[in-house]
């Protein structure tokens, strides 16, 4: 090292590096600006789910429609999470009356994904409970909902009283549309 020596005092000759307070300054302004990204992101993300989600209660209700007429009149219901894959065994445990044997009498929605109706892939990782009623309950028409679960946000939580459905007309709707 090189030192210029004056008045008993040692200066450095070509200082390199950061002072304590230049570090401590750029460390301040990506904690200001993760504080402000980290919500947007996970707002975002919820956003996302939600609407992965909306599109899964369309596809249930035109899968159930398809099975209704594929089948002469036999119907779906039952419920099922996206976050476990249902079982694929129902397409060929299917009894003379087009309902799985193993479904004892109320068919489930794990048949539309068994016979090819539905992808899981469209389904996994989503935090919703899809459900699929049965037709007395839905006047006769293909009906499904989505309820959030466990992950889905605050805003999108079933405890929250927030619902995705189809509406009188098949649109998908949910409880905070006005």
């Amino acid at each position: 090292m090189n030192f210029l020596f004056t008045t008993n005092k040692a200066v450095f000759k070509n200082q390199k590096g950061f002072t304590l307070m230049e570090i401590l300054a750029v460390l301040l302004i990506i904690a200001v600006v993760l504080s402000f990204a980290v919500p947007a992101y996970r707002s975002m993300r919820y956003e996302h789910y939600n609407g992965l989600a909306k599109a899964g209660v369309k596809k249930i209700s035109e899968a159930m429609r398809s099975f209704y007429q594929n089948t002469k009149g036999y119907r779906i219901t039952g419920s099922f999470s996206g976050i476990s894959m249902p079982a694929i065994s129902a397409c060929n445990d299917v009894a003379a009356s087009g309902i799985p044997s193993s479904a004892g009498g109320d068919q489930l929605i794990d048949q539309l994904f068994a016979c090819g109706y539905l992808n899981y892939n469209d389904f996994v990782g989503l935090p919703y409970k899809f459900t699929a009623c049965p037709s007395p309950a839905c006047n006769g028409r293909p009906f499904a909902v989505a309820q959030g679960e466990a992950g889905a946000g605050t805003k999108y939580a079933y405890s929250a009283g927030y619902l995705i459905f189809l509406d009188d007309h098949l649109r998908v709707t949910d409880t905070l549309d006005d």
